[in-house]
């Protein structure tokens, strides 16, 4: 497993180390499992094309964050970025 993310089979199945998503999405791994459990951590997988071939682009979502990490077709770790939008804004009634 490369920086927590292991491609392997003929489908190169993707393995990630929950202390990776974790740690990206700021949760505890007990958390995370539970956020998981109740549908509430989102998940996309895309793979490059074009120039982009060999990559692969993982993003996880949970309330108003995100964590996206880039691997190259080994799984070795490219990029990653992690975002908290923060708090709702209030809502406020119109007259």
């Amino acid at each position: 497993m490369v920086n927590g993310v292991l491609l392997k089979g003929l489908d190169n199945d993707i393995e990630i180390d929950a202390e990776v998503i974790a740690n990206g999405l700021g949760l505890s791994v007990t958390k995370l499992q539970a956020e998981m459990r109740n549908r509430r951590v989102t998940s996309r997988f895309e793979r490059g094309v074009d120039e982009d071939q060999g990559r692969l682009r993982l993003t996880f979502s949970f309330d108003r964050r995100q964590f996206q990490m880039i691997t190259d077709e080994k799984g070795s770790l490219i990029k990653s970025s992690s975002i908290n939008f923060g708090k709702h804004p209030p809502v406020k009634d119109n007259p």
